[in-house]
């Protein structure tokens, strides 16, 4: 008889592959009858339900679509070993890879996936029928399973070795668009507030394109450099299509923050804006429709310049 496991952690360099290998005597291997229900051939899809005599491998995707995995047996040692096998890239995907029939002897089969592409993670489990060979881990090296019937015989071991590669999200794009907001007239009390300008798109330095004036009681909050731009996260005008806050410091040194949503044409009573002034929401909370002016959401970015 072998001993028990043993825990590999090497590496390899071949491309999103498996490899599978055997080590035993075959001439000491005596062939056990099969079981009375229906043995999957080795190469067939499975499922990932334990089956002893029986070493299965399963490939479970977390994240976006990835290509099919190829794998190759570096050693062959058996008839009853799959020599090559694909398993589809979709997600709880198995294959039997090897039975192990042999009541006279262990046999230690090494699983290792290769590498994945970059960014890629993978962790792996071994599931075994009688637990002595569970463990868990992360990277490409499963170690050892040791199946067959040793101990004594009928006690044949099976087990299911699972890799999980968990592939990133893809990067959220950069916001690039910009709004134009040409002469909107509000009108708080018997005041009239005028806000033109712009904002958005990209200066060659990565700071933000704006330029705009909020003329509020006979002030002009001149706002020449945003510190931000973008889609509205939460608070007024959030869930509005195409809404966009900008925020900076006006020249004056007066903290503002300009919400803009372009409601479509005509602009008055389509658009609306929302205006912070040190804090002080001067359109009330929720802001307030234009009653002259429009402004104009555009989707594509200004380049640098």
């Amino acid at each position: 008889m072998t001993t028990k496991n043993q825990w590999s952690s090497r590496a390899l360099a071949v491309a999103a592959a498996f490899m599978v290998s055997a080590c035993a005597d075959p001439t000491t291997a005596s062939i056990r009858p099969l079981e009375s229900t229906p043995l999957k051939a080795v190469g067939d899809a499975v499922d990932n339900v334990l089956r002893v005599e029986v070493l299965k491998v399963c490939k479970v995707w977390v994240g976006q679509a990835a290509t099919d995995v190829n794998a190759t047996l570096s050693n062959a040692a058996f008839a009853n070993h799959l020599a090559s096998f694909s398993i589809p890239a979709s997600t709880g995907q198995c294959r039997s890879v090897a039975e192990d029939l042999g009541a006279d002897a262990e046999h230690d089969h090494s699983v290792t996936e290769a590498a994945q592409a970059v960014g890629v993670t993978t962790t792996w489990t071994i599931d075994s029928n009688d637990n002595a060979d569970d463990a868990s881990g992360s990277g490409l090296v499963s170690g050892n399973v040791t199946m067959g019937g040793f101990i004594a015989p009928g006690t044949p071991r099976g087990a299911v070795i699972t890799f999980t590669n968990t592939v990133p999200p893809p990067p959220e794009p950069e916001v690039c668009d910009f709004i134009t907001f040409g002469r909107l007239v509000l009108e708080v009390g018997n005041e009239k507030v005028v806000i033109s300008g712009n904002a958005g798109g990209l200066n060659i330095d990565a700071s933000i394109k704006n330029e705009f004036h909020i003329d509020a009681n006979d002030v002009d909050n001149h706002v020449a450099d945003a510190f931000s731009y973008g889609p509205i996260t939460s608070g007024p005008l959030f869930g509005l299509t195409n809404s966009r806050i900008v925020t900076g410091t006006a020249k004056n040194g007066v903290a503002v923050e300009l919400r803009l949503y372009d409601g479509g044409e005509p602009g008055k009573g389509t658009d609306i804006v929302y205006v912070k002034l040190d804090g002080v929401e001067l359109l009330g909370p929720n802001g307030q429709f234009i009653v002259m002016g429009n402004m104009q959401y555009h989707s594509n970015c200004r380049g640098p310049g």
